[in-house]
């Protein structure tokens, strides 16, 4: 069984400590003449420099990091849904304390289903449900479909919205949120942790579903069609 793992892996950090040139006169250094006048302001305009040079790497590190993260959500959205598409979801993809929370809207009337711990009847549940309503799930792989945050753990938040299909006919939408984690015992290789999906039925999907998230939290969800 293979797990899944991102193409690029490479680890990236983004809490690199900053370095600040050295500030000469605070170091109780007697009055310069003119030449150590000089030397001082090369110093104090090197360290300037090497000040703004830092913020720029900062900069660019946290756009890395942003970067690799959206690119991990997409890589994995697209893998999952084809796994579960093709029923080859394993309960090897998920961790042992793994949740899941489902809920189907159908007509007005919710029904919702939990799986704690288990990771075989997590798999089950997920692959049943597809199987009961002849599902395909057809994620929005756009940035507007997919959004990706990782916490100070390295926990990696997933949210993922797109449509839902049976029989070439769309019939509604579904949002779906992943927690990954990283197996230390599994090669490193990322691992569900929880995930919550939600399926709504909808005769009168016309653009595919996209993602709104508010800016002070990751778990509030808009779902725009």
């Amino acid at each position: 069984m293979i797990l899944w793992k991102n193409e690029d892996d490479g680890e990236s950090t983004d809490n690199d400590e900053e370095t600040t040139g050295t500030d000469l006169a605070s170091n109780g250094i007697p009055s310069p003449n003119n030449d150590d006048l000089q030397t001082e302001r090369n110093v104090h305009e090197g360290s300037e420099t090497l000040r703004s040079n830092n913020e720029i790497d900062r900069v660019a590190s946290n756009s890395t990091v942003h970067n690799n993260i959206t690119a991990l959500a997409e890589q994995f959205s697209q893998w999952f849904y084809e796994l579960l598409n093709e029923n080859h979801l394993s309960s090897e993809h998920f961790f042992p304390d793994v949740s899941l929370n489902l809920s189907t809207v159908s007509n007005g009337e919710e029904n919702s289903n939990s799986v704690e711990k288990n990771p075989e009847d997590v798999t089950n549940c997920l692959l049943n449900t597809k199987m009961q309503y002849d599902l395909f799930f057809n994620p929005n792989l756009s940035k507007e479909g997919v959004r990706g945050q990782m916490d100070p753990h390295g926990l990696v938040m997933v949210i993922v919205c797109g449509t839902l299909h049976s029989k070439s006919v769309c019939v509604g939408v579904f949002e779906q949120m992943f927690a990954l984690a990283r197996d230390p015992f599994a090669e490193n290789n990322w691992k569900i942790k929880r995930t919550d999906l939600r399926l709504r039925s909808s005769s009168n999907v016309i653009t595919p579903p996209t993602l709104s998230i508010y800016e002070d939290t990751s778990t509030d969800i808009v779902i725009k069609e």
